[in-house]
């Protein structure tokens, strides 16, 4: 049978969208095309989302059923699962052949998902169905990304039943019991189920078994059940009695204007007239001021529409907030606020312009709603809200001007969000404004990121709203969510920090935060120097922020940030001291180059390997030390020391360099460039390399590589190195002789030195080569992380402090 066809059984009994119809008639083509395909095995999840168990009841019951009318060779069976029960089998094991399809069902409300990801994935033969409730799926299923987003890469949401499908199952089990009805029995029952559905105490099967139940009571208190199903028709007469059904009847005889307002109309027969119907001051409000066009912006509302409730009233919204004070009247969840957003706008004599709308399939299709003025209408929530709200925008502009809406797809956001963008990109000078309050949980998430993103095009929320509906009171509250909404651009900052060692957004907070303690002031300005220091690959100033950041990481830090305004810190002072180790506590430059390589801020790590690690060795570590020949000299907070007397005095990392370069240059001459490791070579080491270092350096002849050798290598390098000062007299830079200037532990690994002073070298000329802006990049990115690694093993390895 065509697969359209079968797709009937699905529409009539279950509450699907159109994307869901589109997952479903792939996965039918794709059972199709896996009987047909030979040797081919494309791996295949189906996540059943629902939110009554009804539903997915009957999806399986409806697949079940599809499933032999397949136009396959061999027929496919659904074989049944619950989790508790895949955790004691193992599928290879339970499946015999690949015509069985997996139904996995009562799934745990929490737990690790690793088993069932480790059993699917080494099945990727076997078809899979899980089925589970949405509050499973929201706080379980979507924690794994992997889980939710690969293992199981089609979703279908089961949404709950409507009139339509109600009516479809009660006519279903009807015939099934074996009663037959008359012609106008199926059209009158319809009407009645989606009169009373909606507002109904009882859902999905428990409406449909209790409907049958009073039904069939009738049927025994007159014929007799055992009669009707042996052939008497079921009529119109069976159908329960309702008041709102004969309401709705008594309101549809009489036609509305064309305003759309209903009006007292005689009736011929009795001379009576229908009673006077509320009147929707929404509808007939008259807008009293006007755009001033020299303001050059256009005021624009963002919000998620939400579907009708259960039960439409009129309430008063109060609001006040940053002087502005008012009532409000609302009928629909969305409308308050854009009337409140009118009256204030009114004040600086402005209109509200345009509101974007996100949208789902369900508040764009249209349902049966009493409104609180009595009158029962089919309108979507779009339309609704659209009538609330037009009378209160700017009157020079048409619908099409005032309204855009946007719909979304909560398992394929992207199009809606770049709608949004596109559209705000669209207009002149946006004057941005938040509701925050509307929509299903999910697309406020959309919304949330949506505005992350307009922060890129420079367009930023200026004000944000929400409402507090009262259960106990008779009005509801509009609240101000501008100061919460800052919120987000705290933690974006604090990210942005951890991720990426950056503080404009958090910089940006800080300024706009008007509440602002000083100890938090403190913390950030903090931040913001090791981030500078990392930017501008300032080392100074990046050391000097770590200590900075120290204080707030003491024993006693926290009694200076519990204020109340402080306490987005408090929470995400544990996230940096995680991300940021040892180097909010007592550290050593060793500590900060692991960190910049475990951070990718590879070029600040060879800074600090250029310019600290010399000092790390000789008084950190003191397994390198200065002469005892050479007088040191104090210049500021440095220690140098005396060479000559016609020169400057030289310091630490002077005479480090210059024992490193005699290495590379005296030991072994490659060319001229006085790099022991060639470029080429650099690029071309592997890990295997790095743990035969020396081997891998070996040339032409070769040299050796004893423990005696090495050292006579390292004695060697110390005979004649020099170190470049500036002259006292000629004001020139002259090579100077410095013999024995570095003295070597007997402690120390002299090998493991002597690799180090050989990749130390090639890495100070990959820094230059870095910072000097080369037209090309010499060193493979890959080469260097690699070098690095085995840098810090090898630094470890010396480190006379490890345990």
């Amino acid at each position: 049978m065509e697969i359209n066809a079968l797709l009937l059984n699905f529409e009539k009994q279950l509450h699907i969208s159109e994307h869901e119809k589109t997952i479903l008639t792939g996965f039918l083509h794709f059972l199709v095309n896996r009987c047909n395909s030979q040797n081919v095995i494309i791996p295949y999840g189906l996540l059943i989302q629902y939110d009554e168990d009804s539903s997915y009841q009957t999806f399986l019951s409806i697949l079940e059923s599809v499933l032999p009318q397949l136009n396959t060779k061999d027929k496919y069976l659904l074989k049944h699962a619950t989790e508790k029960s895949l955790s004691q089998i193992t599928l290879k094991e339970y499946f015999k052949t690949p015509k069985e399809i997996l139904v996995l069902t009562d799934c745990e409300d929490d737990g690790s998902l690793d088993s069932i990801i480790s059993q699917f994935q080494s099945t990727p033969d076997i078809i899979k169905i899980v089925c589970a409730p949405t509050h499973v799926i929201e706080n379980r299923f979507r924690s794994n990304e992997h889980f939710f987003y690969r293992v199981l890469a089609r979703h279908i949401h089961l949404e709950k039943l409507h009139s339509e499908e109600i009516t479809c199952h009660f006519l279903n089990l009807f015939k099934q019991k074996g009663y037959t009805a008359t012609s106008d029995f199926s059209d009158e029952l319809a009407y009645y189920i989606e009169s009373i559905y909606e507002t109904a105490d009882l859902k999905a099967s428990e409406f449909v078994q209790d409907l049958i139940r009073r039904i069939e009571l009738q049927m025994e208190e007159s014929n007799g059940i055992t009669a009707y199903r042996q052939g008497i028709p079921v009529d119109i007469s069976f159908i329960p009695y309702s008041k709102r059904v004969l309401s709705r009847k008594q309101k549809e005889m009489y036609p509305s204007n064309a305003s759309d307002l209903p009006q007292m109309i005689p009736i011929e027969d009795t001379q009576k007239v229908m009673p006077d119907f509320e009147e929707n001051e929404a509808e007939t409000h008259t807008q009293t001021h006007q755009f001033v066009p020299e303001h050059h912006h256009t005021n624009v509302l963002l919000l998620a529409l939400s579907t009708f409730p259960g039960q439409m009233k009129k309430n008063k919204f109060e609001y006040n907030f940053n002087g502005h004070q008012g009532t409000v009247i609302g009928r629909y969840q969305l409308d308050p606020i854009p009337k409140m957003l009118d009256e204030l706008l009114a004040e600086s004599n402005e209109n509200l312009d345009k509101i974007i709308m996100l949208c789902t399939d369900k508040t764009l299709k249209e349902t049966s709603i009493t409104t609180p003025e009595n009158i029962m209408m089919n309108i979507s929530p779009l339309e609704y809200f659209k009538n609330q709200i037009r009378n209160y925008m700017n009157p020079n502009l048409s619908d099409d001007e005032r309204f855009t809406p946007i719909t979304f797809s909560l398992f394929s956001p992207y199009d809606g969000i770049q709608q949004v963008i596109d559209t705000l990109r669209g207009i002149k000078n946006p004057v941005l404004y938040l509701d925050t309050h509307g929509g299903i949980r999910g697309i406020q998430r959309i919304m949330e990121a949506t505005i992350s993103l307009l922060k890129i095009e420079d367009i930023h929320v200026k004000e944000a709203f929400s409402v507090e509906f009262s259960e106990k009171s008779k009005n509801s509250i509009i609240t101000s969510e501008t100061e919460n909404l800052k919120i987000f651009d705290f933690v974006s900052g604090i990210n942005e920090f951890i991720s990426s060692g950056r503080a404009n957004t958090l910089m940006s907070y800080s300024s706009s935060h008007s509440k602002m303690d000083s100890s938090e002031q403190d913390f950030i300005n903090a931040i913001q120097n090791v981030a500078n220091g990392i930017q501008w690959c300032c080392i100074p100033e990046f050391e000097n922020g770590l200590k900075n950041l120290q204080t707030f990481f003491s024993k006693n830090a926290r009694a200076k940030t519990t204020d109340i305004n402080t306490s987005y810190l408090e929470i995400y002072k544990t996230d940096i001291k995680k991300d940021y180790k040892k180097l909010v506590t007592q550290h050593n430059v060793a500590d900060e180059i692991a960190w910049c390589r475990e951070k990718g801020f590879y070029q600040q790590a060879l800074t600090l390997i250029e310019s600290r690690v010399s000092l790390l060795l000789i008084e950190d570590w003191k397994v390198l030390k200065i002469n005892p020949s050479y007088t040191p000299v104090q210049k500021g907070k440095t220690t140098c020391y005396k060479v000559s007397e016609e020169f400057a005095p030289a310091t630490e990392n002077d005479f480090f360099n210059a024992f490193v370069y005699r290495i590379t240059t005296d030991i072994v001459r490659n060319g001229t460039t006085g790099l022991f490791l060639t470029r080429p070579k650099f690029n071309q080491l592997t890990e295997q390399d790095y743990t035969h270092f020396l081997n891998a350096l070996q040339t032409t002849p070769r040299f050796p590589t004893s423990p005696a050798d090495i050292n006579n290598y390292l004695k060697n390098a110390l005979k004649h190195p020099t170190v470049s000062l500036k002259s006292k007299t000629q004001q020139a830079f002259r090579y100077v002789n410095v013999p024995g200037c570095i003295i070597i532990s007997d402690s120390i690994d002299q090998t493991v030195l002597f690799q180090l002073l050989i990749l130390h070298k090639t890495l100070k000329d990959v820094r230059n080569t870095m910072n000097h802006a080369s037209s090309e990049l010499n060193y493979k990115l890959d080469a260097i992380v690699l070098a690095l690694k085995y840098y810090m093993i090898w630094l470890e390895q010396i480190n006379p402090n490890q345990n």
